[in-house]
């Protein structure tokens, strides 16, 4: 008997959990700046376009354009994405944090490099001065 309720407890859970989310559904559709606006959190629904989905699930995401944060809602199967292909890795336009994250990489790179070449020439300057003093007491001594 709990062997029987177990197996069909399974295949419920199997067949729920394969949803293809086909069925339609309402989504929120707008645009508007991400931090003031009808579109921007908390939403006020009453305010707000809805559009029935036939497929896919609703969104919600955020994009910068110009310097102002755009957010956005929809349903999945109105996006178009046109990814750039770079050694078969998908690459996206990021926002202005990575942006920062790549300019303080190229500061500490080049800082590493200028602490290098001043280690380099110190030590260069340090060779020649132990040098000249070898010469120059191997001269009076001889």
């Amino acid at each position: 008997m709990w062997l029987q309720i177990l197996v069909f407890l399974v295949l419920l859970a199997s067949g729920l959990a394969q949803n293809d989310f086909s069925d339609p559904i309402a989504c929120y559709k707008c645009k508007g700046e991400a931090k003031n606006s009808s579109c921007s959190d908390p939403l006020e629904a009453e305010n707000i376009e809805q559009k029935t989905c036939d497929r896919g699930i609703c969104l919600k995401w955020t994009k910068y354009e110009g310097a102002v944060l755009q957010m956005y809602r929809s349903c999945s199967a109105d996006l178009n994405f046109q990814l750039t292909m770079i050694d078969g890795v998908c690459r996206t336009e990021r926002n202005a944090v990575v942006v920062a994250a790549a300019a303080a990489v190229v500061v500490v790179v080049v800082v590493v490099v200028v602490v290098v070449v001043v280690v380099v020439v110190v030590v260069v300057a340090v060779v020649v001065v132990v040098a000249v003093v070898v010469v120059v007491t191997a001269a009076a001594r001889g």
